[in-house]
Protein backbone atom coordinates (compact mmCIF):
# COMPACT_ATOMS: atom_id res chain seq x y z
CA UNK A 1 0.00 0.00 0.00
CA UNK A 2 1.19 2.97 -1.34
CA UNK A 3 -0.67 5.49 0.94
CA UNK A 4 1.63 8.53 0.70
CA UNK A 5 1.12 8.77 -3.32
CA UNK A 6 -2.41 8.13 -2.89
CA UNK A 7 -2.54 5.25 -4.65
CA UNK A 8 -3.69 1.66 -3.34
CA UNK A 9 -2.43 -2.18 -4.71
CA UNK A 10 -4.27 -5.64 -4.04
CA UNK A 11 -2.57 -8.48 -4.76
CA UNK A 12 -5.00 -11.51 -4.85
CA UNK A 13 -4.35 -15.40 -5.73
CA UNK A 14 -7.76 -16.30 -7.20
CA UNK A 15 -10.25 -14.92 -9.54
CA UNK A 16 -12.94 -15.53 -7.29
CA UNK A 17 -12.08 -12.51 -5.10
CA UNK A 18 -12.33 -10.18 -7.75
CA UNK A 19 -16.25 -9.64 -7.49
CA UNK A 20 -18.29 -6.45 -8.33
CA UNK A 21 -19.27 -6.64 -5.51
CA UNK A 22 -16.07 -6.34 -3.68
CA UNK A 23 -15.42 -3.19 -5.89
CA UNK A 24 -18.22 -1.22 -4.48
CA UNK A 25 -17.60 -2.28 -1.26
CA UNK A 26 -13.39 -1.15 -1.40
CA UNK A 27 -14.55 1.78 -3.55
CA UNK A 28 -16.94 3.35 -1.39
CA UNK A 29 -14.09 3.21 1.62
CA UNK A 30 -11.02 3.73 -0.26
CA UNK A 31 -11.92 6.80 -2.24
CA UNK A 32 -12.48 9.03 0.55
CA UNK A 33 -8.70 9.10 1.05
CA UNK A 34 -7.28 7.88 -2.38
CA UNK A 35 -8.02 9.45 -5.94
CA UNK A 36 -7.49 6.37 -8.13
CA UNK A 37 -7.23 2.72 -7.09
CA UNK A 38 -5.35 -0.23 -8.46
CA UNK A 39 -6.11 -3.98 -8.43
CA UNK A 40 -3.45 -6.77 -9.73
CA UNK A 41 -4.00 -10.24 -10.01
CA UNK A 42 -0.66 -12.40 -10.87
CA UNK A 43 0.79 -9.65 -12.44
CA UNK A 44 -2.60 -7.95 -14.43
CA UNK A 45 -3.28 -4.43 -13.55
CA UNK A 46 -7.38 -3.32 -13.59
CA UNK A 47 -7.53 0.25 -13.19
CA UNK A 48 -10.67 1.91 -11.16
CA UNK A 49 -10.46 5.56 -11.86
CA UNK A 50 -11.60 8.23 -9.65
CA UNK A 51 -15.38 8.01 -8.27
CA UNK A 52 -18.21 10.03 -10.78
CA UNK A 53 -20.24 13.15 -9.33
CA UNK A 54 -23.64 14.19 -10.24
CA UNK A 55 -26.07 16.43 -8.97
CA UNK A 56 -29.64 15.56 -8.46
CA UNK A 57 -32.72 18.31 -7.70
CA UNK A 58 -35.36 17.31 -5.97
CA UNK A 59 -38.60 19.21 -6.69
CA UNK A 60 -42.24 19.50 -6.63
CA UNK A 61 -45.61 21.39 -5.49
CA UNK A 62 -45.68 21.89 -1.91
CA UNK A 63 -45.96 19.30 1.04
CA UNK A 64 -45.23 16.30 -0.99
CA UNK A 65 -42.67 14.48 0.93
CA UNK A 66 -39.40 16.14 -0.77
CA UNK A 67 -37.25 17.24 2.18
CA UNK A 68 -38.33 13.63 3.58
CA UNK A 69 -37.13 11.78 0.48
CA UNK A 70 -34.32 14.38 0.69
CA UNK A 71 -32.78 13.08 4.05
CA UNK A 72 -33.68 8.99 3.20
CA UNK A 73 -31.04 9.48 0.25
CA UNK A 74 -28.43 10.85 1.97
CA UNK A 75 -29.27 9.04 5.77
CA UNK A 76 -29.28 12.23 7.43
CA UNK A 77 -31.48 14.55 9.29
CA UNK A 78 -30.14 17.38 7.64
CA UNK A 79 -33.65 19.19 6.17
CA UNK A 80 -36.08 19.98 8.67
CA UNK A 81 -39.82 17.68 8.07
CA UNK A 82 -43.10 19.42 8.97
CA UNK A 83 -46.40 18.97 7.93
CA UNK A 84 -46.81 22.91 7.38
CA UNK A 85 -46.50 23.53 3.86
CA UNK A 86 -43.75 25.55 2.94
CA UNK A 87 -41.39 24.38 5.68
CA UNK A 88 -38.18 24.47 3.28
CA UNK A 89 -37.76 27.64 1.42
CA UNK A 90 -33.92 27.99 0.81
CA UNK A 91 -31.53 25.30 -1.17
CA UNK A 92 -30.34 22.37 0.82
CA UNK A 93 -27.62 20.31 -0.07
CA UNK A 94 -26.24 17.03 0.24
CA UNK A 95 -24.14 13.95 -0.75
CA UNK A 96 -24.49 10.17 -0.78
CA UNK A 97 -21.76 7.52 -2.23
CA UNK A 98 -23.90 4.94 -3.94
CA UNK A 99 -20.91 2.76 -5.77
CA UNK A 100 -18.92 4.03 -8.15
CA UNK A 101 -20.93 7.59 -8.05
CA UNK A 102 -20.49 10.89 -5.46
CA UNK A 103 -24.25 12.07 -6.23
CA UNK A 104 -25.08 15.19 -5.00
CA UNK A 105 -28.53 15.97 -3.88
CA UNK A 106 -30.72 19.20 -3.53
CA UNK A 107 -33.92 19.80 -1.47
CA UNK A 108 -36.14 22.87 -2.50
CA UNK A 109 -39.08 24.57 -1.19
CA UNK A 110 -42.70 23.70 -3.20
CA UNK A 111 -43.52 24.81 -6.28
CA UNK A 112 -46.81 27.39 -6.76
CA UNK A 113 -48.53 28.28 -9.59
CA UNK A 114 -51.67 30.47 -9.28
CA UNK A 115 -53.72 29.52 -12.21
CA UNK A 116 -57.40 29.15 -12.48
CA UNK A 117 -57.49 25.84 -12.36
CA UNK A 118 -54.36 25.39 -9.70
CA UNK A 119 -55.57 28.15 -7.11
CA UNK A 120 -59.12 26.15 -6.34
CA UNK A 121 -57.32 23.00 -5.41
CA UNK A 122 -54.32 24.59 -3.42
CA UNK A 123 -56.87 26.60 -1.34
CA UNK A 124 -58.85 23.29 -0.68
CA UNK A 125 -55.78 21.37 0.49
CA UNK A 126 -54.42 23.94 2.67
CA UNK A 127 -57.26 24.13 4.60
CA UNK A 128 -57.25 20.63 5.01
CA UNK A 129 -53.77 20.40 5.66
CA UNK A 130 -54.46 23.07 8.40
CA UNK A 131 -57.13 21.49 9.83
CA UNK A 132 -54.61 18.50 10.01
CA UNK A 133 -51.43 20.46 11.88
CA UNK A 134 -53.86 21.52 14.14
CA UNK A 135 -55.27 18.46 15.22
CA UNK A 136 -51.71 16.95 15.43
CA UNK A 137 -49.96 19.74 16.90
CA UNK A 138 -52.88 21.14 19.26
CA UNK A 139 -51.82 24.57 18.15
CA UNK A 140 -52.65 27.44 16.30
CA UNK A 141 -49.94 27.73 12.95
CA UNK A 142 -49.46 31.30 11.84
CA UNK A 143 -50.95 32.01 8.54
CA UNK A 144 -47.50 33.44 7.31
CA UNK A 145 -46.63 29.41 7.29
CA UNK A 146 -48.68 28.55 5.03
CA UNK A 147 -47.80 29.38 0.90
CA UNK A 148 -51.11 31.22 0.03
CA UNK A 149 -50.86 33.30 -3.25
CA UNK A 150 -49.54 36.67 -1.05
CA UNK A 151 -47.00 34.71 1.05
CA UNK A 152 -44.10 36.85 0.87
CA UNK A 153 -41.78 34.34 0.59
CA UNK A 154 -42.65 32.46 -2.85
CA UNK A 155 -40.90 34.44 -5.49
CA UNK A 156 -37.85 33.37 -3.84
CA UNK A 157 -38.71 29.60 -3.18
CA UNK A 158 -39.24 29.47 -6.57
CA UNK A 159 -36.16 31.20 -7.73
CA UNK A 160 -34.13 28.94 -5.59
CA UNK A 161 -35.86 26.13 -6.86
CA UNK A 162 -35.16 27.50 -10.78
CA UNK A 163 -31.39 27.55 -9.91
CA UNK A 164 -31.17 24.50 -8.44
CA UNK A 165 -33.28 23.06 -11.87
CA UNK A 166 -30.06 25.03 -13.85
CA UNK A 167 -27.06 23.33 -12.01
CA UNK A 168 -28.77 19.86 -12.00
CA UNK A 169 -27.90 16.76 -13.92
CA UNK A 170 -31.29 14.69 -13.18
CA UNK A 171 -34.67 16.03 -12.02
CA UNK A 172 -36.45 14.32 -9.29
CA UNK A 173 -40.67 15.31 -9.79
CA UNK A 174 -42.11 14.33 -6.31
CA UNK A 175 -45.93 14.02 -6.41
CA UNK A 176 -48.63 12.45 -3.36
CA UNK A 177 -50.11 9.72 -4.56
CA UNK A 178 -52.75 10.00 -1.67
CA UNK A 179 -53.39 13.61 -3.65
CA UNK A 180 -53.47 12.04 -7.19
CA UNK A 181 -52.69 14.05 -10.29
CA UNK A 182 -53.37 18.02 -10.34
CA UNK A 183 -53.48 20.81 -11.72
CA UNK A 184 -50.39 22.33 -10.29
CA UNK A 185 -48.54 19.15 -10.82
CA UNK A 186 -49.00 19.75 -14.45
CA UNK A 187 -47.80 23.31 -14.09
CA UNK A 188 -44.64 21.82 -12.20
CA UNK A 189 -44.17 19.42 -15.75
CA UNK A 190 -44.56 21.81 -18.00
CA UNK A 191 -41.65 24.01 -16.21
CA UNK A 192 -39.20 20.78 -16.07
CA UNK A 193 -40.08 20.03 -19.68
CA UNK A 194 -38.24 23.40 -20.29
CA UNK A 195 -35.32 22.60 -18.97
CA UNK A 196 -34.42 19.66 -21.52
CA UNK A 197 -33.08 17.73 -18.73
CA UNK A 198 -33.80 13.94 -17.69
CA UNK A 199 -36.84 13.88 -15.09
CA UNK A 200 -37.66 11.15 -13.26
CA UNK A 201 -41.07 10.64 -11.31
CA UNK A 202 -40.93 10.07 -7.99
CA UNK A 203 -44.29 8.69 -6.33
CA UNK A 204 -43.96 9.81 -2.70
CA UNK A 205 -46.61 8.15 -0.03
CA UNK A 206 -47.06 4.68 -1.51
CA UNK A 207 -46.76 2.45 1.97
CA UNK A 208 -49.11 -0.63 0.70
CA UNK A 209 -50.07 -2.47 -2.79
CA UNK A 210 -53.15 -0.69 -2.97
CA UNK A 211 -51.00 3.17 -3.01
CA UNK A 212 -48.56 1.14 -5.12
CA UNK A 213 -51.03 0.09 -7.63
CA UNK A 214 -52.50 4.33 -7.60
CA UNK A 215 -48.76 5.47 -8.84
CA UNK A 216 -49.66 4.52 -12.32
CA UNK A 217 -52.36 6.82 -12.43
CA UNK A 218 -48.90 9.74 -12.79
CA UNK A 219 -48.31 7.78 -16.16
CA UNK A 220 -50.81 10.66 -17.68
CA UNK A 221 -48.11 12.99 -16.90
CA UNK A 222 -46.30 12.16 -20.26
CA UNK A 223 -42.28 11.83 -17.78
CA UNK A 224 -42.01 8.38 -17.57
CA UNK A 225 -42.92 5.42 -15.73
CA UNK A 226 -43.72 6.31 -12.02
CA UNK A 227 -41.45 5.13 -9.15
CA UNK A 228 -43.58 4.20 -6.19
CA UNK A 229 -41.48 4.87 -2.71
CA UNK A 230 -42.18 5.45 0.87
CA UNK A 231 -39.49 8.07 1.70
CA UNK A 232 -40.99 7.76 5.19
CA UNK A 233 -40.20 4.35 5.68
CA UNK A 234 -36.86 4.14 3.21
CA UNK A 235 -39.19 1.62 0.70
CA UNK A 236 -37.39 1.51 -2.83
CA UNK A 237 -34.88 4.28 -1.90
CA UNK A 238 -32.24 1.89 -3.08
CA UNK A 239 -34.30 1.40 -6.30
CA UNK A 240 -34.43 4.86 -6.66
CA UNK A 241 -30.83 5.37 -6.76
CA UNK A 242 -30.01 2.57 -8.60
CA UNK A 243 -31.85 4.33 -11.26
CA UNK A 244 -30.55 7.50 -10.95
CA UNK A 245 -27.08 6.22 -11.62
CA UNK A 246 -28.38 4.17 -14.68
CA UNK A 247 -30.24 6.80 -15.87
CA UNK A 248 -27.52 9.68 -15.99
CA UNK A 249 -25.07 6.84 -16.92
CA UNK A 250 -26.85 6.40 -20.20
CA UNK A 251 -27.08 10.18 -20.87
CA UNK A 252 -23.26 10.64 -20.48
CA UNK A 253 -21.95 6.99 -21.79
CA UNK A 254 -20.27 6.04 -18.83
CA UNK A 255 -19.19 2.37 -18.50
CA UNK A 256 -20.43 0.64 -15.74
CA UNK A 257 -18.26 -1.39 -13.39
CA UNK A 258 -18.13 -4.66 -14.97
CA UNK A 259 -16.31 -2.63 -17.82
CA UNK A 260 -14.14 -0.42 -16.07
CA UNK A 261 -12.00 -3.56 -14.96
CA UNK A 262 -10.93 -3.71 -18.64
CA UNK A 263 -10.02 -0.46 -19.29
CA UNK A 264 -6.30 -1.36 -18.69
CA UNK A 265 -4.53 1.00 -20.92
CA UNK A 266 -5.48 4.20 -19.11
CA UNK A 267 -2.44 6.13 -17.18
CA UNK A 268 -2.73 6.75 -13.35
CA UNK A 269 -3.04 9.72 -11.71
CA UNK A 270 -0.85 11.14 -8.91
CA UNK A 271 -2.91 14.15 -8.19
CA UNK A 272 -2.19 15.71 -5.09
CA UNK A 273 -4.85 14.97 -2.12
CA UNK A 274 -6.98 18.28 -1.61
CA UNK A 275 -6.77 20.01 1.66
CA UNK A 276 -10.18 20.07 3.78
CA UNK A 277 -12.08 23.01 3.48
CA UNK A 278 -12.67 25.11 6.25
CA UNK A 279 -16.05 25.31 7.55
CA UNK A 280 -17.88 28.59 8.72
CA UNK A 281 -21.09 28.87 10.71
CA UNK A 282 -23.01 31.80 11.17
CA UNK A 283 -25.06 31.94 14.05
CA UNK A 284 -27.00 34.89 15.69
CA UNK A 285 -30.36 35.99 17.15
CA UNK A 286 -33.28 36.20 14.38
CA UNK A 287 -33.02 39.13 12.23
CA UNK A 288 -29.11 39.97 12.94
CA UNK A 289 -27.90 39.71 9.11
CA UNK A 290 -26.74 36.58 8.98
CA UNK A 291 -28.57 35.53 5.35
CA UNK A 292 -27.18 38.80 4.25
CA UNK A 293 -23.87 38.72 5.73
CA UNK A 294 -23.64 35.41 3.42
CA UNK A 295 -25.28 36.64 0.45
CA UNK A 296 -22.48 39.35 -0.01
CA UNK A 297 -19.82 37.26 1.34
CA UNK A 298 -20.89 34.86 -2.30
CA UNK A 299 -22.11 37.11 -4.10
CA UNK A 300 -25.50 36.11 -5.34
CA UNK A 301 -29.13 35.53 -3.56
CA UNK A 302 -27.76 31.81 -1.83
CA UNK A 303 -30.27 32.47 1.12
CA UNK A 304 -33.40 34.20 1.63
CA UNK A 305 -33.58 38.04 3.01
CA UNK A 306 -36.69 39.01 4.55
CA UNK A 307 -37.26 41.88 7.42
CA UNK A 308 -39.76 38.71 9.24
CA UNK A 309 -37.13 37.82 11.96
CA UNK A 310 -36.94 33.54 11.77
CA UNK A 311 -36.86 33.99 7.60
CA UNK A 312 -34.18 31.23 7.59
CA UNK A 313 -34.93 27.67 9.29
CA UNK A 314 -32.80 25.28 7.29
CA UNK A 315 -28.98 25.32 7.46
CA UNK A 316 -27.51 26.83 4.07
CA UNK A 317 -23.94 25.38 2.78
CA UNK A 318 -22.54 27.59 0.55
CA UNK A 319 -18.89 26.56 -1.00
CA UNK A 320 -16.25 29.50 -2.35
CA UNK A 321 -12.65 29.70 -2.91
CA UNK A 322 -11.05 32.48 -1.47
CA UNK A 323 -7.29 33.10 -2.79
CA UNK A 324 -6.90 29.42 -3.31
CA UNK A 325 -8.45 28.55 -0.09
CA UNK A 326 -11.56 26.53 0.22
CA UNK A 327 -14.25 27.42 2.60
CA UNK A 328 -17.79 26.11 3.14
CA UNK A 329 -20.04 28.78 4.68
CA UNK A 330 -23.58 27.55 6.64
CA UNK A 331 -25.82 30.05 7.37
CA UNK A 332 -28.22 29.31 10.58
CA UNK A 333 -31.57 30.16 11.58
CA UNK A 334 -31.58 32.76 14.06
CA UNK A 335 -31.56 31.54 17.86
CA UNK A 336 -34.34 32.71 20.36
CA UNK A 337 -34.70 32.32 24.16
CA UNK A 338 -35.66 29.05 25.16
CA UNK A 339 -38.80 30.36 26.81
CA UNK A 340 -39.76 32.12 23.28
CA UNK A 341 -39.48 29.06 20.98
CA UNK A 342 -42.86 28.12 20.44
CA UNK A 343 -43.44 25.94 17.55
CA UNK A 344 -41.90 22.74 16.50
CA UNK A 345 -40.27 24.39 13.52
CA UNK A 346 -38.24 26.91 15.37
CA UNK A 347 -37.08 24.29 17.72
CA UNK A 348 -35.92 21.98 15.13
CA UNK A 349 -34.09 25.04 13.43
CA UNK A 350 -32.35 25.83 16.71
CA UNK A 351 -31.23 22.29 16.83
CA UNK A 352 -29.87 22.36 13.57
CA UNK A 353 -28.16 25.42 14.47
CA UNK A 354 -26.12 24.09 17.21
CA UNK A 355 -25.99 21.10 15.23
CA UNK A 356 -23.88 23.25 12.19
CA UNK A 357 -21.84 24.81 15.74
CA UNK A 358 -20.38 21.69 16.79
CA UNK A 359 -19.22 20.79 13.11
CA UNK A 360 -17.82 23.76 12.17
CA UNK A 361 -13.92 25.12 12.75
CA UNK A 362 -14.81 28.71 13.21
CA UNK A 363 -18.09 30.24 13.84
CA UNK A 364 -18.81 33.80 13.59
CA UNK A 365 -21.38 35.69 15.85
CA UNK A 366 -23.36 38.34 14.45
CA UNK A 367 -24.97 40.50 16.46
CA UNK A 368 -27.00 43.81 15.53
CA UNK A 369 -25.75 47.39 16.18
CA UNK A 370 -28.90 48.74 15.92
CA UNK A 371 -30.08 47.23 18.57
CA UNK A 372 -27.14 46.52 21.10
CA UNK A 373 -25.47 43.99 22.66
CA UNK A 374 -27.77 41.72 24.66
CA UNK A 375 -28.49 38.98 26.92
CA UNK A 376 -29.14 37.01 24.27
CA UNK A 377 -26.35 37.26 22.66
CA UNK A 378 -24.22 36.17 25.61
CA UNK A 379 -25.97 33.24 25.70
CA UNK A 380 -25.17 32.65 22.26
CA UNK A 381 -21.64 33.08 22.75
CA UNK A 382 -21.72 30.91 26.24
CA UNK A 383 -22.64 28.18 23.27
CA UNK A 384 -19.76 28.66 21.31
CA UNK A 385 -17.79 28.26 24.34
CA UNK A 386 -19.40 24.88 25.42
CA UNK A 387 -18.80 24.07 22.08
CA UNK A 388 -14.93 24.16 22.37
CA UNK A 389 -15.29 26.47 18.81
CA UNK A 390 -12.89 29.67 17.75
CA UNK A 391 -14.96 32.79 16.72
CA UNK A 392 -14.74 36.10 15.58
CA UNK A 393 -17.94 38.75 16.55
CA UNK A 394 -19.19 40.32 13.54
CA UNK A 395 -21.08 43.74 14.70
CA UNK A 396 -23.52 43.98 11.75
CA UNK A 397 -25.68 47.32 10.64
CA UNK A 398 -23.36 48.87 11.01
CA UNK A 399 -24.23 52.16 8.31
CA UNK A 400 -27.51 52.29 10.64
CA UNK A 401 -26.53 52.09 14.14
CA UNK A 402 -27.26 54.33 16.69
CA UNK A 403 -25.00 55.39 19.60
CA UNK A 404 -26.94 54.39 22.80
CA UNK A 405 -25.00 56.16 24.97
CA UNK A 406 -22.89 53.55 26.17
CA UNK A 407 -19.88 55.83 25.94
CA UNK A 408 -20.14 59.65 25.76
CA UNK A 409 -16.81 60.28 25.55
CA UNK A 410 -15.47 57.35 23.06
CA UNK A 411 -15.80 57.20 19.39
CA UNK A 412 -19.09 54.32 18.51
CA UNK A 413 -16.16 51.29 17.51
CA UNK A 414 -14.45 52.15 20.93
CA UNK A 415 -17.47 52.17 22.85
CA UNK A 416 -18.92 48.77 21.29
CA UNK A 417 -15.50 47.25 21.55
CA UNK A 418 -14.98 47.92 25.41
CA UNK A 419 -18.80 46.60 25.61
CA UNK A 420 -18.38 43.13 23.60
CA UNK A 421 -15.58 42.79 25.83
CA UNK A 422 -16.48 43.56 28.46
CA UNK A 423 -20.12 41.58 27.85
CA UNK A 424 -17.79 38.50 26.45
CA UNK A 425 -15.01 38.68 28.88
CA UNK A 426 -15.63 35.31 30.79
CA UNK A 427 -17.19 33.99 27.92
CA UNK A 428 -15.45 34.57 25.28
CA UNK A 429 -11.25 33.94 24.42
CA UNK A 430 -10.81 37.62 23.17
CA UNK A 431 -12.36 37.11 19.45
CA UNK A 432 -11.44 39.66 17.03
CA UNK A 433 -14.43 41.96 16.30
CA UNK A 434 -15.19 43.07 12.93
CA UNK A 435 -17.48 46.46 11.83
CA UNK A 436 -19.62 45.45 9.03
CA UNK A 437 -22.98 46.38 6.86
CA UNK A 438 -24.21 43.54 4.58
CA UNK A 439 -26.47 46.32 2.94
CA UNK A 440 -23.62 48.64 1.87
CA UNK A 441 -21.33 46.02 1.69
CA UNK A 442 -18.61 47.84 4.12
CA UNK A 443 -16.33 45.19 6.03
CA UNK A 444 -17.81 42.27 4.68
CA UNK A 445 -14.57 41.77 2.80
CA UNK A 446 -12.63 41.23 6.03
CA UNK A 447 -14.55 38.30 7.33
CA UNK A 448 -13.18 35.27 5.74
CA UNK A 449 -9.47 36.90 6.38
CA UNK A 450 -10.14 36.90 9.74
CA UNK A 451 -11.88 33.77 10.07
CA UNK A 452 -8.69 32.45 7.65
CA UNK A 453 -6.24 33.64 9.92
CA UNK A 454 -7.71 32.08 13.40
CA UNK A 455 -8.50 28.92 11.64
CA UNK A 456 -4.63 28.78 10.16
CA UNK A 457 -3.74 29.48 14.28
CA UNK A 458 -5.26 26.58 15.19
CA UNK A 459 -2.88 24.04 14.49
CA UNK A 460 -0.13 26.61 15.64
CA UNK A 461 2.58 24.47 17.62
CA UNK A 462 4.60 26.50 20.28
CA UNK A 463 8.11 25.16 20.96
CA UNK A 464 8.86 23.60 23.99
CA UNK A 465 12.25 25.74 24.90
CA UNK A 466 9.44 28.45 24.23
CA UNK A 467 7.03 27.92 26.32
CA UNK A 468 9.25 27.00 29.39
CA UNK A 469 10.54 30.75 29.47
CA UNK A 470 7.10 31.67 29.86
CA UNK A 471 7.29 29.54 33.17
CA UNK A 472 10.01 31.61 34.22
CA UNK A 473 8.46 35.05 33.33
CA UNK A 474 5.13 33.36 35.29
CA UNK A 475 7.36 33.18 38.59
CA UNK A 476 8.41 36.64 38.16
CA UNK A 477 5.22 38.50 37.21
CA UNK A 478 2.90 36.47 39.82
CA UNK A 479 3.20 35.33 43.36
CA UNK A 480 2.59 31.38 43.36
CA UNK A 481 -0.29 30.11 45.44
CA UNK A 482 0.23 28.32 48.39
CA UNK A 483 -1.14 26.63 51.37
CA UNK A 484 0.02 25.54 54.29
CA UNK A 485 3.07 26.84 53.41
CA UNK A 486 3.33 24.86 50.36
CA UNK A 487 4.15 26.76 47.25
CA UNK A 488 3.26 26.01 43.80
CA UNK A 489 6.25 25.31 41.87
CA UNK A 490 6.21 25.08 38.23
CA UNK A 491 8.47 22.85 36.67
CA UNK A 492 8.17 22.37 32.40
CA UNK A 493 5.42 22.56 30.36
CA UNK A 494 4.96 20.85 26.57
CA UNK A 495 1.74 21.49 24.02
CA UNK A 496 0.14 17.95 23.71
CA UNK A 497 -2.66 19.23 21.30
CA UNK A 498 -3.57 21.62 18.42
CA UNK A 499 -7.11 22.45 17.28
CA UNK A 500 -8.14 23.47 20.74
CA UNK A 501 -4.31 24.11 21.92
CA UNK A 502 -3.58 22.40 25.10
CA UNK A 503 -0.77 23.03 27.01
CA UNK A 504 0.20 20.42 30.08
CA UNK A 505 1.80 22.19 32.68
CA UNK A 506 3.85 19.67 35.15
CA UNK A 507 3.98 21.55 38.85
CA UNK A 508 4.82 19.97 41.93
CA UNK A 509 1.29 19.75 43.40
CA UNK A 510 -1.50 20.46 40.89
CA UNK A 511 -4.08 21.12 43.96
CA UNK A 512 -2.52 24.32 44.54
CA UNK A 513 -3.64 25.52 41.37
CA UNK A 514 -6.17 28.60 41.69
CA UNK A 515 -8.86 29.62 39.14
CA UNK A 516 -6.96 33.12 39.05
CA UNK A 517 -3.48 31.78 38.80
CA UNK A 518 -4.94 29.35 35.67
CA UNK A 519 -6.47 32.88 34.04
CA UNK A 520 -2.93 34.74 34.51
CA UNK A 521 -1.14 32.12 33.23
CA UNK A 522 -3.45 31.19 29.81
CA UNK A 523 -3.78 35.29 29.21
CA UNK A 524 -0.10 35.39 29.22
CA UNK A 525 0.07 32.71 26.52
CA UNK A 526 -2.41 34.94 24.84
CA UNK A 527 -0.32 38.32 24.92
CA UNK A 528 2.81 35.99 23.99
CA UNK A 529 1.46 33.83 20.71
CA UNK A 530 -2.07 35.70 20.14
CA UNK A 531 -4.72 32.84 19.90
CA UNK A 532 -7.29 35.66 19.37
CA UNK A 533 -10.66 34.04 19.30
CA UNK A 534 -9.81 30.55 20.10
CA UNK A 535 -10.37 28.36 23.41
CA UNK A 536 -6.82 27.01 25.05
CA UNK A 537 -6.49 24.56 27.52
CA UNK A 538 -4.37 24.81 30.00
CA UNK A 539 -3.77 21.05 31.94
CA UNK A 540 -1.82 21.42 35.56
CA UNK A 541 -0.33 17.62 36.49
CA UNK A 542 1.62 16.30 39.63
CA UNK A 543 4.60 15.23 38.35
CA UNK A 544 4.08 12.37 41.40
CA UNK A 545 0.54 12.02 40.11
CA UNK A 546 0.49 8.09 38.99
CA UNK A 547 -0.53 7.55 35.10
CA UNK A 548 -4.64 7.85 34.76
CA UNK A 549 -5.02 9.22 38.09
CA UNK A 550 -7.11 12.46 37.64
CA UNK A 551 -5.31 15.99 37.98
CA UNK A 552 -6.54 19.77 37.88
Amino acid sequence: EYMGRKKMFFVFSSQKHLTNRSFVLWRSQINKFHTSVVLRQNGTKIYLPPRKTMLVAIVGRVNVGKSTLFNSMINQNKSIVSAVPGTTRDRVYGEVEWGDWKIGVIDTGGLVYTTPQSQPLLQQQQRKQKSSTKSVQNSSVPEGDYVTEGDIYEPHVRAQAIVALQNADIILMVVDVNDGVLPMDVDVVSLLRCTGKKVLLVVNKCDNEKRELGAHEFASLGVGDPIPISAIHRSGIYSLLNLIVEEYSKAIGYENVDQIGENQSRELTDEEKKEQPMKIAIIGRPNVGKSSILNCIVGSQRALVHDAPGTTRDCVDSFIEWKGHKVIIVDTAGLKQKNRAQDMLEKFSAIQTLKALSQCDVAIIVVDADIGITHQDSRIASYVNDAQKSCLVVCNKWDIHHDHNIAPNKSPKAAYTDAIEHLFLYILPNPPLLFTSAKTGEGVSAIIPAALKIYNQRSHRVPTSELNLILKETTIRQSMPSRKQKHLKLKYITQSGIGTPTFVCFVNDSTLVTDSFNKFFTKLLRERYGFEGIPIKVVFRSTNTPRGEKSN
